[in-house]
């Protein structure tokens, strides 16, 4: 079998904490973000129409903050995309409820000296592509800031009473400031300002925000599930090729001057008829799935519980039969989040199975 860990939509960010002896692994190197991979960079979250004819789909970018989806109007909770409130305004994505807090919010004195002629909104994070769209999003409705604190104890400072932070309403968040403020876990949601009423989290995965000292504060959360799953699946489908098929090693061969001198007959393998697993079957799986299928690859996934919308190609195997499975996948794809119950969940034994 050949073992394949998936890589993330942002290479060096872990998608599933596996232990596997380095000798089993095919070394590859980790592509390149490129600037148009969907990745919801900045604001920017990715909507993808599918037509019949799939060479013509439209992609389409939007301004996200404060549009992406939470899985329930409850503090801290994570809703699907339907449910959604729309906008309260033509060309806004802000949803109705918030811009009525921003509104409220706007002319009013702060809970420090200096007074707000409008609401504040943080930028936590980088802002590449969007300018524009920010400016036009919160025209006259709030002041954008940039959140430029070269570390915690910096940003803890600045969001007390008085502090340039102070009185912000909403909070854009990207991965990156956890390079200077850390990771949004209970210490950091307990320090922010009474004020605070959204974080919009820019990526899929929110186990980076302590959702639940979001929620005991009266905080909405919000993800973008769906944005990174071409993206990461495209990515996902590359490795599969690159081990099969043995792309890197030969590339690496090549940049060294030693065509084919290491290449032994038999070594490569076409993905064609081989068998592909999948663990974990959600946004990012199944279009892995879809993709795979295309040459056509043999696609079957062990999933918590049988995915409802999966197509009929693509086969179940319940926890029972997990090492069957395994026995038969010539590539394990793995997509499950990173959490305290998924540590150690591929591991040396599942890897020989």
């Amino acid at each position: 079998m050949t073992f394949l860990a998936t890589a993330p939509a942002y290479p060096g960010t872990p998608t599933a904490a596996w232990q596997a002896p380095a000798e089993l692994l095919t070394k590859l190197e980790p592509p390149r973000k490129s600037t148009n991979c969907a990745t919801c960079v900045d604001f920017v979250q990715r909507r993808l129409d599918f037509p019949a004819n799939l060479t013509q789909r439209r992609r389409i970018t939007r301004l996200c903050i404060f549009a992406a989806p939470i899985t329930e109007r409850r503090p801290g909770i994570a809703v699907p995309r339907t449910n959604i409130k729309k906008p309260s305004r033509p060309g806004s994505s802000i949803p109705s409820y918030l811009i009525a807090q921003l509104q409220r919010s706007t002319n009013r004195k702060g809970s420090s000296p200096q007074e707000y002629s409008m609401a504040r909104v943080m930028i936590c994070g980088d802002l590449v592509w969007a300018h524009r769209e920010c400016d036009e999003l919160f025209k006259g409705l709030a002041e954008v800031i940039r959140m430029d604190s070269p570390n915690r104890a910096d940003f803890f400072a600045n969001l007390q009473p008085g502090g340039k932070y102070d009185g912000i309403v909403g909070i854009y968040r990207h991965n990156v400031s956890a390079d200077h403020i850390g990771i949004f876990d209970k210490e950091l949601i307990s320090k922010l300002p009474s004020s605070v009423k959204w974080i919009a989290h820019n990526g899929a995965g929110y186990d980076q925000i302590d959702v639940a000292a979001c929620k005991e504060r009266g905080i909405f959360v919000s993800n973008t599930p769906g944005a990174v799953d071409d993206a990461t699946a495209t990515t996902a489908l590359y490795l599969v090729i690159s081990a099969l098929r043995l792309f890197s090693h030969a590339e690496r061969d090549l940049r060294v001057g030693k065509w084919k001198a290491s290449h032994k007959p038999g070594a490569a393998h076409d993905l064609t008829g081989r068998t592909l697993a999948i663990l974990g079957l959600g946004g990012i799986g199944m279009r892995l799935a879809e993709l795979a299928h295309a040459f056509p690859m043999r696609v079957v996934y062990h999933n918590r519980r049988k995915v409802a919308s999966a197509p009929e190609w693509c086969e179940y195997y319940p926890a029972e039969r997990l090492d069957e499975m395994l026995a038969e996948a010539d590539v394990l794809s793995v997509h499950v989040p990173l959490k305290k119950e998924t540590e150690g969940l591929v591991d040396q034994k599942m890897i020989r199975s």
